[in-house]
């Protein structure tokens, strides 16, 4: 999964498993830190829309999609995609990061830092190989960029993604019938619709999360191997330690998936 937890890569996103992501302190080389809540103040958003929760018509679901290997399905986080996880997921999650993630409430935008706050919208969607889920995310925009590269232009942000327990290394754990092979792509399939949604509402593609250290690895790893780039470093979160990660505009530009 992706997580910015880790994507389990346990965090946000990347090869790993889960993503969480966490707001972070401001640490553009020199400019001075800044909390996300003083950092969001400054950015030319509107704050008497309410959230918009599903903006993912920008992206026509449900649909199918091709991986690495095989195809799969897109949907909202629905009832099925809820009652799923609690069935096929939640028995193996005992000791993962994203054990007590409760999506039931992250797809109406409660437990998240930049959709709730930047009141615009939060998008979700779950991977389906017939009737197994493998991958699950949260996103939310505007969020305002770090980088120098791209400073204050608004991106997607990754709040929450996860892939299924089975394509973790979780010692004994068998994937049910019908699932992907763990080579299918599934952080990167997840990744390409934060892209996608980016580009639907009109930022570029430029795409944000944190990462937990240990996942940084993954997500360079995931984007070197399309064009030899790796995502920008925003700084680090002084209470999580987590990463700060942005998508470059060229490093969009260059992505291929699958």
């Amino acid at each position: 999964m992706f997580r910015p937890v880790g994507l389990a890569f346990g965090t946000k996103a990347t090869a790993g498993s889960v993503w969480r992501s966490h707001r972070a302190a401001d640490d553009r080389g020199g400019r001075e830190k800044r909390t996300f809540l003083e950092h969001m103040r400054t950015a030319s958003l509107a704050s008497d829309r309410p959230i918009r929760v599903g903006h993912w018509r920008v992206l026509n679901l449900p649909r199918s999609v091709p991986m690495v290997q095989g195809s799969a399905d897109l949907r909202e986080i629905d009832a099925a995609a809820l009652h799923a996880y609690a069935s096929q997921w939640q028995p193996h999650l005992t000791g993962e990061p994203d054990a007590d993630w409760t999506w039931a409430s992250y797809i109406q935008g409660e437990g998240t830092e930049y959709g709730r706050r930047s009141n615009e919208f939060v998008a979700h969607c779950g991977l389906w190989s017939g009737n197994v889920l493998e991958g699950l995310i949260v996103l939310s925009g505007p969020h305002s960029c770090r980088s120098d590269a791209h400073a204050d232009a608004p991106a997607v942000y990754i709040e929450f993604v996860a892939i299924a327990p089975w394509h973790r290394k979780i010692e004994g754990l068998s994937p049910p019938a019908g699932a992907l092979l763990r080579t299918a792509g599934i952080g990167a399939c997840l990744m390409n619709e934060a892209i996608g949604l980016s580009h639907g509402c009109g930022y570029r593609g430029l795409v944000a999360w944190h990462s937990k250290d240990s996942a940084v690895t993954n997500y360079d790893r995931m984007f070197a191997r399309t064009n030899g780039q790796t995502p920008l470093r925003c700084g680090t979160d002084d209470e999580t330690g987590e990463v700060g990660m942005e998508l470059d505009a060229t490093l969009v530009h260059g992505w291929r998936y699958p």
